[in-house]
């Protein structure tokens, strides 16, 4: 299912904010179907399964939503580590006195 204005208009599990690229992700990491629903137990099998039935259907998008989502968090990841170097930089100059670069 797919509704605009949630989960930025993402496929994802029927009455839920459960995105079906977060099931598959479960999946590619070796959860299987009864240890997913036992992470997430207010989901049914049908509903696991019809999310992976849905990746079946629609891998392009699903793979692109995966892509998206691994390439957001390396630049997140990176981002903090720069300001936190800068951070770094800029207390190791005020203790030394100088003027950072």
């Amino acid at each position: 299912m797919k509704s605009r204005g949630v989960l930025g208009g993402k496929a994802r599990i029927a009455g839920t904010r459960i995105a079906v690229s977060h099931m598959v992700a479960l999946v590619k990491l070796g959860y299987t179907v009864e240890e997913v629903l036992r992470e997430y137990p207010q989901l049914t099998r049908e509903q696991v399964e019809a999310a992976l039935k849905y990746y079946e259907e629609h891998r392009d998008e699903i793979d692109r939503e995966l892509e998206d989502e691994l390439v957001w968090r390396v630049g997140r990841r990176y981002s903090e580590a720069l300001l936190k170097k800068v951070e770094l930089e800029r207390e190791l100059c005020e203790e030394l006195g100088r003027v950072p670069a």
